[in-house]
């Protein structure tokens, strides 16, 4: 028996927030506890160096090296993320400019964190948890 209500994709939209509330769960987590605990953002360089420097490239390295060439290679996919991230970036850009009165240099940069900067963090495991491990090559 199909399921009634709103849908994205033949999918119910209850399997969306399922995927993403965890991400922004641990997101507001992590908010609270900087508000709790009187933690620095020098203390907490070390989380940072850790997921960028170690775990995201291992992560990365094992998943491509463990993939076939044609899958990689994926040129479609390439593009299209590659032309979303840009048009999102001329968007953030844009409003940077015209909104908030930016100055080209802070707009170029508002723009850049708001058009790439969670495709590691963020990105790949969404891919991941909504696609499948299958899925991990075209995001990583």
């Amino acid at each position: 028996m199909p399921r009634e209500g709103f849908t994205v994709n033949d999918q119910p939209v209850d399997i969306i927030f399922n995927l993403a509330l965890p991400f922004f769960g641990l997101i507001l987590i992590g908010a609270l506890a900087t508000r709790m605990f009187d933690h620095t953002e020098r203390g907490l360089a070390w989380l940072n160096t850790f997921v960028f420097y170690f775990a995201l490239p291992a992560l990365v390295f094992l998943t491509v090296s463990q993939a076939e060439p044609g899958r990689i290679a994926n040129l479609g996919f390439i593009a299209s993320t590659t032309l979303s991230t840009y048009l999102v970036f001329l968007l953030i850009f844009a409003v940077a400019i015209t909104v908030f009165k930016a100055r080209f240099p802070v707009a170029a940069i508002q723009a850049s964190a708001g058009s790439y900067g969670n495709v590691g963090y963020l990105g790949v495991p969404l891919v991941v948890a909504a696609l499948g491990s299958d899925a991990a090559v075209a995001a990583t």
